[in-house]
């Protein structure tokens, strides 16, 4: 017989909120630079790139006093969320049940295309392909986990 995953409760309820309000549950105490209420004004903060999340830039003299004062710079999974946007996801671990979107994607032909070029064509060929893609998806707050491609000597994937 399998065991279902214990639910959090609280990772529960923090994500229904925050993905269906953008705001954060009352009762969850969060350091006060993540508050919602200064994100109309860390927008002001100068320079782009920023957080797509709450707004703190990673440039410019606004990314330098970010990262100087609060430890903010970018997410390694999606470079337009910070890493305070990341840990909060990775604490509050679990989740609740949304309607959402994933996206599995196969470049059609990528195999013969290897064989009929040298691998280091073909390479670039593909990292043209992840730019672009992932250019899109960051650009809507998805995040990335992996990138997967055929080697071009082997047929094999890497990952």
């Amino acid at each position: 017989m399998d065991k279902k995953p214990e639910q959090n409760p609280e990772a529960e309820a923090v994500w229904r909120e925050y993905l269906t309000t953008g705001g954060i549950p009352e009762h969850y105490h969060q350091p006060w630079f993540e508050w919602k209420i200064w994100r109309p004004l860390v927008r002001h903060l100068p320079n782009s790139p920023r957080c797509r999340v709450c707004y703190y830039p990673f440039e410019g003299i606004g990314g330098w006093l970010s990262k100087s004062l609060l430890g903010l710079e970018p997410s390694k999974m999606n470079p337009q969320l910070c890493n305070v946007c990341e840990r909060f996801a990775k604490r509050f671990r679990g989740g609740t049940e949304l309607e959402i979107t994933m996206l599995f994607a196969d470049v059609r032909g990528s195999t013969s295309l290897a064989e009929g070029i040298r691998p280091m064509e073909f390479s670039q060929q593909m990292n043209r392909f992840y730019r672009a893609a992932t250019n899109v998806l960051f650009a809507t707050n998805a995040f990335v986990e992996k990138l997967v491609h055929p080697h071009p000597g082997r047929g094999s994937l890497l990952g």
